[in-house]
């Protein structure tokens, strides 16, 4: 099993001596930082399992830095505690909740309660969110409680099924490391479209291998699947050899030594939204997506990517 990762910031070098000799007694990997911006941008490349913040940073202070942590889709899952030395008040520790702090500890601290803190904060993430542990995104149960959550609110919402298209060919030719790469390419792509096309409450799950799950409103979700479409389709061929590329295919032989071609790989998206008729229940808009998604793939003249989105008034089976 993989170390946990926590990532420090603070600028006093010798609280960071201290932090990192006391989190490597329980063989945590530890980063370190020394001003606020450079741990927002640690922060958003590495995703650690968890963030120490002192609260007074230069450039940038530990309330900003978990704020910019928790309004962004890809890092908002990650636990953030604030360390504090002066601001001692209930009004400062206030301030460090309202911008989505897990936890606020004022210097000096015990040892041994942060290190408890610590525990306590990365294995309630992880047991609340049932992280994937290649994509670090929500999994299935986490996908199922935020989709009940949308139909027993009684709001209009919609959900896109993304799933990659001749992903295993690619895998077995290419092996699973440049697989789990795509994988990335593809979350980093859903997470961009998100963040520019949609709103503060989109939810992205990865239920696993390469199929993710996207929750947003209505008049979101044509915005949010067009801008993945075209951009994986932009980005997917440098996942390739330059051969492969200009041919435009893989060619991968099976068992029975018979040569297979494959098409560069794109993304099908299937739709499904409350929009036009009442959704009560979970397996429903699962079957719903589904549906959409295989009749993405197999439409007929399709050039790249492409979603489909489910617009009857019932399940007939007409689109």
């Amino acid at each position: 099993m993989s170390k946990h990762k926590i990532l420090i910031a603070d600028d006093n070098v010798e609280n960071i001596e201290f932090l990192e000799a006391l989190l490597k007694l329980d063989d945590y990997e530890v980063v370190v930082c020394y001003d606020g911006s450079s741990a927002l941008k640690k922060a958003q490349e590495l995703k650690p399992d968890l963030l120490l913040l002192d609260c007074d940073m230069p450039n940038m202070s530990g309330y900003d830095v978990c704020m910019n942590i928790k309004k962004d889709h890809a890092t908002c899952y990650i636990p953030v505690i604030l360390l504090s030395g002066t601001r001692t008040k209930v009004y400062d520790k206030v301030i460090g909740l309202q911008v989505g702090a897990d936890d606020y500890m004022v210097k000096p601290y015990d040892s041994d309660e942060l290190r408890a803190r610590v525990a306590q904060s990365i294995r309630r993430t992880k047991d609340f969110i049932s992280l994937n542990p290649l994509t670090k995104l929500p999994g299935t149960s986490r996908i199922e409680e935020e989709i009940i959550h949308r139909i027993k609110s009684g709001e209009k919402f919609a959900v896109g099924y993304a799933d990659l298209d001749n992903f295993k060919a690619y895998n077995d030719l290419y092996g699973y490391p440049k697989g789990d790469n795509v994988i990335h390419l593809l979350q980093e792509v859903i997470f961009e479209a998100i963040n520019l096309c949609g709103t503060q409450d989109d939810f992205l799950g990865h239920i696993g291998g390469d199929d993710f799950i996207m929750v947003t409103s209505v008049d979101k979700i044509d915005n949010i699947c067009t801008y993945v479409t075209e951009n994986f389709d932009k980005r997917i061929p440098a996942y390739y050899t330059k051969p492969d590329r200009e041919t435009g295919h893989v060619i991968t032989t099976d068992r029975k030594g018979i040569e297979h071609k494959f098409p560069i790989m794109t993304v099908s998206i299937g739709v499904s939204t409350n929009e036009r008729r009442e959704i009560k229940h979970y397996a429903e808009i699962i079957d719903i997506l589904i549906e959409m998604k295989k009749f993405a793939k197999s439409a007929e003249e399709r050039e790249g990517s492409l979603f489909v989105k489910d617009r009857r008034l019932s399940t007939t089976k007409t689109f």
